[in-house]
């Protein structure tokens, strides 16, 4: 686990975590690390089959969007190694998805851009509802201007 604790460490000097000093202070308290320690942890004491990764499709039309920064545009991180290639894969759980890259940062777009992650489920939603696919639906000019694929 020292691996992981000093990867959170390189993180924190990056500027990867939260810039207000209480968001900060949060994160970097010995009981958030020892939390994060156990959650690594059951990893791998989870099931055999919990551990494998669903096969493509598994989520059959079900809508799904995975979205998440743009790892190629940033400056080779510690965590960046094969990030967009799982991100695609996660898409893949879905023959009815998009993968949305944004510009931020890794760990931000909840924090500096919330509405897309609103407009996002809202797609979700109405797509399950419709029973359509997520590409027909409109997006906001915001969406629009993210870094929008379909997965095959």
């Amino acid at each position: 686990m020292l691996g992981i604790e000093r990867a959170w460490a390189r993180l924190h000097r990056r500027g990867f975590l939260p810039a207000d000093p209480a968001g900060r202070a949060f994160t970097v308290r010995t009981r958030h690390r020892r939390t994060l320690r156990q959650d690594l942890r059951s990893l791998t004491r989870a099931e055999e089959t919990l551990r494998q990764p669903a096969a493509r499709g598994a989520l059959g039309e079900r809508p799904l969007i995975v979205m998440s920064h743009d790892a190629a545009k940033d400056a080779g991180g510690v965590l960046e190694a094969g990030w967009l290639e799982g991100q695609r894969q996660l898409a893949t759980l879905s023959r009815n998805n998009e993968l949305q890259l944004t510009p931020l940062p890794a760990g931000t777009i909840l924090r500096d851009a919330p509405e897309l992650i609103v407009e996002a489920v809202r797609r979700v939603h109405t797509a399950a509802r419709q029973g359509t696919r997520l590409s027909t639906l409109a997006r906001s000019e915001a969406a629009s201007s993210l870094a929008v694929s379909r997965v095959d």
